[in-house]
């Protein structure tokens, strides 16, 4: 089985240093509520630099993090088709050392190196308070591309398309915060961007 894991992820790094090595600016969102049962939520989109031309949503991605199988990582990368709310009774999260030593690699980057660009604060009529801040981070890396689908009917995430999950050769980039492009970028309310917390989905 280490062999077959260690070989699969072997592929997705052969297939993707040619094909999906990607400048990023991760986005990451905090929301903090007043009430209700899940009053601390956090999510993540990307931004991919090389095609930011407008600022709408068709430039921006959901970042399925952490939180995911190996049999998740597989359907993305190799089947180009991840499947939510699908678990079976051979979901497998047997994952290559290297592997997890690059996702937590990914998760230090992106905390470590984050710069605060909003912090907006939403009142319902529900009486329910939220203050929303976003964070964000250039890195570049080797990440899959993948379309998503929901194999649950009764279950909307709210979302149909793209989204990317890590793979390896992460590295902050903090050059791209000087650059033109970053300044254009960070005007964009990424606090109107559906949540979903794809991380914590499996």
């Amino acid at each position: 089985m280490k062999y077959l894991v260690f070989s699969i992820f072997a592929l997705y790094i052969i297939e993707a240093n040619s094909q999906n090595y990607k400048e990023l600016l991760i986005i990451s969102i905090e929301v903090e509520k007043n009430k209700g049962l899940h009053k601390f939520q956090n999510d993540f989109w990307v931004v991919s630099v090389n095609s930011w031309t407008n600022p709408n949503e068709k430039s921006l991605y959901p970042l399925n993090i952490e939180g995911f199988s190996a049999t998740d990582l597989d359907e993305c990368c190799v089947n180009k088709e991840l499947i939510l709310f699908n678990p079976t009774t051979s979901e497998s999260f047997d994952f290559e050392d290297g592997f997890l030593h690059s996702q937590n690699n990914l998760l230090s980057l992106v905390k470590e190196n984050r710069t605060k660009v909003q912090t907006i604060n939403k009142k319902w009529k529900s009486g329910i308070r939220e203050k929303i801040t976003v964070f964000v981070t250039p890195v570049n890396g080797i990440f899959c591309t993948c379309e998503v689908k929901h194999k649950n009917t009764e279950i909307d995430i709210g979302y149909e398309g793209e989204i990317l999950m890590p793979i390896s050769d992460f590295e902050y980039n903090p050059i791209f915060l000087k650059s033109d492009l970053y300044k254009d970028i960070i005007k964009y309310d990424f606090s109107a961007l559906p949540f979903l917390s794809l991380h914590t989905m499996h």
